[in-house]
Order: C-alpha cells, then sequence, then structure tokens
C-alpha cells in the first residue's frame, strides 16, 4: 500500500472515489479543487495496486494558538 498527495492530475480519479457520497457532478467538484488548493487543501490517498481506497482532503495551517495544525475535512 502506499500513501500520497494526489495531484490535480488526478482529479477524477478521486471524483471516482467520492461521487457517491458527495452531491456535486464532476465539473463541480473540479472547480471546488482548483479552488481549496489555492487556501493550501490536498488531496491524500491510500493506493492498494494503483487503486485508490481511501481518501482524505486536509489543510495544513498556523493559527494564533498552535503554529501548525492538520485539519481534516474529508
Amino acid at each position: 500500500m502506499q500513501t500520497r498527495e494526489l495531484t490535480l492530475k488526478e482529479v477524477d480519479i478521486a471524483y471516482d472515489f467520492l461521487k457517491d457520497y458527495i452531491s456535486l457532478s464532476y465539473e463541480e467538484f473540479e472547480d471546488k479543487i482548483y479552488d481549496l488548493r489555492h487556501n493550501s487543501y490536498k488531496m491524500l490517498g491510500m493506493f492498494h495496486k494503483d487503486v485508490l481506497i481511501a481518501y482524505c482532503g486536509v489543510n495544513v495551517m498556523s493559527t494564533l494558538q498552535t503554529p501548525k495544525s492538520l485539519w481534516v475535512y474529508e
């Protein structure tokens, strides 16, 4: 198994994995991913034999109270 960040070229892989759990068309999903990337959103995936088996959307950010924190969205 391999866990890694998905690239923007792999948005379709993320969408295929999530499409049954979200109410967005592919175009809406792609637009949101591109918008969220400007806010340090990262798509992480766990792959088994090149098949995505787990997805996690995260953001690494700093706040006044914490120098660095990880927010998990999906």
